[in-house]
């Protein structure tokens, strides 16, 4: 593995903190994901509401759980660049997508507006979870459940209201984009796992072949 690809996971935990520290709130609003700003033609905001945070504590945060979700993760690098470059747009795609196909009724609750990288964490705890050989150490059935668990409460707790206000601080967890993470997550895991066992059955073939 390279020096690059090593450091790769860092670059955007850094990322957040350089944004919540040095930028000034009016450039974090022209980020943000805000649906009205999406209508009017402002798509960059799929990608870039996911890199802006509250404040610098809720940034803080989100650079720790990255951080940490890279360091058991295997091939911390490839994941971090699938994330960074595709997963973020498309999860701000379905977020945007979502009010427009939902019954009526359902679909208002969906955020309007959005900072924060948590919903990218959730995508990538599920898919440690879901994926067999996604963590450094596999994860024995025990610590699946624990964490899968965990994960439940967590998304119970943001969908207490729907829309949960989180205690003490002045925005609220959009919930619905933590869900939306997790099942992107776990369709990817299931995805790349489908791809790895049609990749040995491929190679199992062509060594009896030969």
């Amino acid at each position: 593995m390279t020096r690059l690809a090593q450091l790769a996971p860092a670059f955007p935990a850094v990322g957040m903190l350089v944004l919540a520290l040095c930028l000034p709130d009016a450039w974090h609003a022209w980020a943000e994901y805000d649906r009205a700003a999406l209508i009017r033609g402002e798509w960059w905001r799929l990608w870039t509401g996911h890199w802006v945070h509250a404040d610098t504590a809720h940034a803080v945060g989100g650079a720790s759980a990255w951080l940490g979700l890279a360091l058991v993760s295997c091939s911390p690098g490839r994941v971090t660049a699938a994330l960074t470059l595709v997963i973020a747009p498309l999860l701000g795609a379905v977020l945007f997508w979502l009010p427009d196909v939902l019954p009526a009724g359902l679909g208002a609750p969906i955020a309007e507006q959005y900072r924060g990288t948590s919903g990218l964490l959730f995508v990538w705890s599920a898919y440690l979870l879901c994926a067999p050989y996604a963590a450094k150490m596999p994860l024995a059935l025990r610590w699946r459940i624990t964490l899968a668990g965990l994960l439940a409460a967590k998304l119970a707790w943001d969908f207490r209201n729907w829309l949960a206000l989180r205690p003490g601080e002045g925005f609220a967890v959009a919930g619905e984009v933590h869900l939306l993470g997790a099942m992107l997550g776990a369709l990817w895991a299931l995805s790349a796992t489908a791809t790895s066992v049609q990749e040995k059955i491929a190679e199992g073939g062509a060594y009896n072949r030969g």
